[in-house]
């Protein structure tokens, strides 16, 4: 596990150098952690020819935005697809290019990112810079809307965060991905349900889809102990205060389901943080420490 403390307000916001070191770390992506290929994506009521078109765009990536991964009645959650620009595959003996090497061929390794805004704000394309550099990489990045809070209470963004994983899996071979090479990235409320989902935890009482490759979490709220009882900073969130509902909180704090079977994990927090504790980080860092991770 690598545990990464800085003294900057709010320390290392999304930058792929640190996903980039865990994947390495983790074998998430093998040798340089280049790859090439090709994907595509659908979603619920989508076949892959009537899902959107992939958009090429300067860069060595392109992006397939809006695709949906989850349907809940009349409301659809939808992902962006960033995967690695695929190189020309003309024929071998064609003239102007050569059969694609069996690296490009390979399923690609891949990362869901999972926005911050305190369970209550954000979108996916708040991960757009990060999206691209992870597919600049060779690995496909995942990026998603979830339903936010208060109008959706907890656990209804861990429940889509693990859709977005089960889709991940099943179409694996449409997206050219390596269901056994997925990896999470999360910062604030998005860690908090990156660090859930890495422990096992689906909001849906379901078995993880996939067993993870690694987690990277940031500046995340791991450990809830920093509520008092009557604390209603979270309330719209959960619902209620700590002293309210007990077992709600109890069951969102991810320090709570540690165990020695979590991937390999990367945290990281901002010394200075006045939003989130950087003792919640620590505490979970030292709790997964003690479980061997």
């Amino acid at each position: 596990m690598l545990h990464h403390l800085s003294s900057s307000p709010r320390a290392l916001r999304p930058t792929a150098a640190w996903l980039l070191v865990t994947a390495a770390a983790c074998g998430l992506a093998a040798g340089s952690l280049l790859a090439a290929g090709s994907l595509l994506a659908s979603g619920p009521g989508q076949t892959l020819d009537s899902a959107p078109r992939l958009q090429p765009v300067s860069g060595g990536w392109s992006v397939q935005r809006n695709v949906i991964f989850r349907q809940l009645g009349d409301q659809q959650l939808t992902a962006d697809v960033y995967r690695p620009e695929p190189r020309k595959r003309s024929g071998a003996g064609k003239s102007g290019g050569a059969a694609p090497r069996s690296d490009q061929l390979r399923p690609k390794p891949a990362v869901l990112l999972i926005h911050g805004g305190a369970w209550v704000s954000g979108a996916k394309w708040h991960l757009s810079s990060l999206a691209q550099q992870v597919a600049q990489e060779g690995m496909v990045a995942v990026s998603i809307n979830y339903r936010l809070a208060p109008e959706h209470l907890f656990p209804a963004q861990l429940e889509d965060a693990s859709a977005a994983l089960e889709w991940m899996v099943a179409e694996a071979e449409s997206l050219e991905i390596d269901p056994q090479r997925i990896g999470l990235w999360g910062y604030s409320a998005g860690g908090h349900l990156a660090a859930l989902l890495a422990a096992g935890q689906t909001g849906n009482g379901r078995a993880p889809a996939s067993l993870l490759a690694c987690a990277v979490v940031g500046g995340a709220p791991c450990d809830l102990d920093f509520l008092t009882p009557n604390d209603r900073t979270l309330a719209r969130v959960f619902g209620g205060t700590p002293a309210e509902l007990p077992e709600r909180y109890e069951q969102a704090a991810p320090i709570n389901h540690v165990e020695s079977h979590l991937p390999p994990l990367m945290l990281y927090h901002g010394t200075q943080d006045l939003l989130v504790p950087p003792l919640c980080s620590q505490r979970f860092a030292d709790r997964a420490a003690e479980a061997g991770i």
